[in-house]
């Protein structure tokens, strides 16, 4: 805002309010995603007498992020 020499206004206020409020929602709904998608792994890992490792966790989060983008 002080680059463009914008004013800042209650709506501007109430506008960057909002704003943080869809990324805070976002950000918990892509980490539901990302939780339920890890719990998988791990239980795949213990299926299989196994311990998770860097590979799972990486498998966990690409499957979880691309369940978030496109929902079933």
């Amino acid at each position: 805002m002080w680059v463009l020499d914008y004013n800042l206004s209650v709506a501007v206020a109430v506008g960057f309010i909002a704003l943080a409020g869809v990324a805070a929602e976002t950000g918990v709904v892509m980490l539901i995603y990302l939780d339920h998608a890890w719990e998988a792994a791990r239980a795949q890992c213990r299926a299989a007498n196994r311990l998770p490792g860097a590979a799972d966790l990486y498998a966990a989060v690409m499957e979880g992020a691309v369940e978030r983008v496109r929902p079933r």
